[in-house]
């Protein structure tokens, strides 16, 4: 499951009085509980939290085990496993700031198995001050189990306090599972002409 609001290029509370999108997003991020448990029958106890520049790592992984029909739908594009791992790049993904924040599901380090990332959720500002993008990417083993719809549920949170008025993003036609999550939450539908996407739009 994935979505994004235009083609990936690599590196790279909410109230009357809050003008939209005035507040950065990494110390508007600070003020929320953000970071929540949640129980996945087939992998057991899940952290939702703020990704940090050192899960690089653990992004690696992630990244290592993803499939290539995952890798198109989230940047609408093949993008070799070199180039989605450099340092480069992922020390700019890392890093959370004003600008872009990333949330991951993680799964802790057990008494036979390594931690893991299996999802990461990330809210973008656009250059429209009332709109913030969003995008998530699943491990495959891990769609259809209600984590990416976790994140999605912080995404909107932070948004909200944050100040922006829609989340918007960006889907495959063919990419049921993330068109299915969208209509759950309540995002409207436009298919864009030619392009084989639909724009998603939720007003906040």
């Amino acid at each position: 499951m994935a979505s994004s609001k235009k083609k990936a290029s690599l590196p790279a509370q909410g109230g009357a009085q809050v003008q939209a999108g005035s507040l950065g997003i990494a110390r508007t991020a600070r003020r929320l509980r953000l970071r929540q448990t949640l129980r996945v029958r087939e992998f057991g106890r899940l952290l939702l939290r703020p990704m940090t520049p050192e899960d690089e790592p653990l992004m690696v992984r992630f990244h290592q085990a993803l499939s290539e029909e995952t890798i198109y739908q989230r940047y609408f594009e093949h993008i070799c496993l070199e180039s989605r791992t450099r340092h480069e790049r992922l020390a700019g993904i890392c890093a959370n700031d004003d600008n872009s924040f990333a949330l991951v599901a993680a799964m802790p380090a057990g008494p036979e198995t390594s931690a893991a990332i299996l999802a990461v959720g990330r809210l973008s500002r656009t250059d429209d001050p009332s709109r913030a993008d969003f995008a998530l990417l699943v491990n495959d083993k891990a769609q259809g189990r209600g984590i990416g719809s976790a994140l999605m549920k912080r995404l909107m949170l932070l948004a909200r306090a944050c100040g922006f008025r829609q989340l918007t993003g960006e889907v495959l036609v063919a990419n049921h599972e993330m068109l299915y999550v969208c209509r759950q939450f309540g995002f409207s539908l436009r298919t864009l002409a030619d392009d084989g996407l639909v724009e998603v739009c939720l007003d906040l």
